[in-house]
């Protein structure tokens, strides 16, 4: 009996040891907290396998999430910030003067023919004194729809559309870079010592500005309604369908004018009309139909257009 014990106890030790591990492992396996050697199993590589897929799928999404955050949101806001300055506050001009003249030529025939001597003169003042010409259109601009204009705005207008408009006067305004807005008389363009249809589609290319002076060279302040209409709107609806522009200015002929003749000029569709024989600057109190101008005449020089500019806080 002692014998076959000693025989059997190595076998029992063994069963115990194999019920002792075999509890440890069922125990861990319980409480999933595996020892380091089971890790390598092949249930557990391949649970693993979903959980290594997120590593890659997450590239992508940094990829796109990093360009549109590093690059245009900050080069956007440090361009505005660097950028230009914001346009100067609006100052409204309720003064602003309308000079007018009449033909640049070295005739002597005319008290208004101005000199083209002079008349580069008159530019180079302008200049030196920071003023900037601008066209009727940007004056209404400016007192009716608020649209800034330069600390010394000035307007230059040419009365009855004299062949010097084009062979004089447009090349010295081009040359100082000004504007100046010229008021035509239908029935003369393309009469003799008058401005030809070309030589105005020309103008307009250089940015002049061109105006209506009626059809003819006929007072309007006794003409009957139907003449009214004529010499007033007809003038317009020609000039705009001879050159394929908008004419919202007129000059009344002679400077004359009367209440029916104001009113039609509204009624046609001009938003300013300008007069000849108000020596003074223009103001929106004046009317807008009704403006003020200072008439040049021959023999005014640099002193005396310093004189007309000085006159004016300019």
């Amino acid at each position: 009996m002692g014998n076959k014990f000693k025989r059997l106890a190595p076998t029992i030790v063994g069963i115990v040891l194999a019920i002792i591990v075999l509890a440890f492992v069922i125990v861990y396996i319980s409480q999933w907290k595996l020892p380091s050697w089971l890790k390598s199993s092949p249930k557990q590589s391949a649970s693993e396998e979903p959980t290594a897929t997120p590593k890659p799928s997450a590239l992508p999404t940094k990829k796109p999430t990093t360009k549109p955050t590093a690059t245009p949101t900050p080069e956007t806001t440090s361009q505005d910030a660097k950028g230009p300055s914001p346009s100067p506050s609006y100052e409204r001009h309720e003064t602003i003067p309308i000079l007018m003249y009449f033909s640049v030529s070295d005739e002597e025939e005319n008290a208004a023919y101005l000199s083209p001597q002079h008349f580069s003169e008159h530019l180079e003042c302008f200049a030196e004194r920071g003023i900037t010409t601008i066209s009727m259109r940007e004056l209404y601009d400016h007192w009716e729809n608020d649209c800034p204009l330069p600390a010394k705005p000035l307007v230059l207008t040419f009365n009855d559309g004299f062949h010097s408009a084009y062979t004089n006067a447009l090349p010295a305004l081009t040359a100082k870079g000004c504007k100046a807005t010229f008021y035509l008389t239908v029935e003369a363009l393309d009469e003799p010592g008058y401005l030809t249809t070309d030589m105005v589609r020309e103008m307009l290319q250089a940015g002049m500005e061109i105006g209506s002076r009626g059809m003819a060279n006929t007072t309007l302040e006794n003409l009957s309604q139907k003449l009214l209409i004529y010499h007033i709107k007809d003038s317009k609806k020609e000039l705009e369908q001879l050159f394929g522009c908008p004419v919202t200015t007129f000059c009344y002929p002679g400077g004359r004018f009367s209440d029916a003749t104001v009113a039609e000029v509204g009624r046609a569709g001009y938003s300013t009309a300008v007069l000849t024989f108000r020596p003074e600057a223009a103001t929106p109190d004046q009317g807008l139909h009704t403006l003020g101008r200072i008439r040049i005449e021959r023999g005014c020089g640099r002193k005396e257009i310093s004189k007309i500019l000085t006159g004016l806080g300019y």
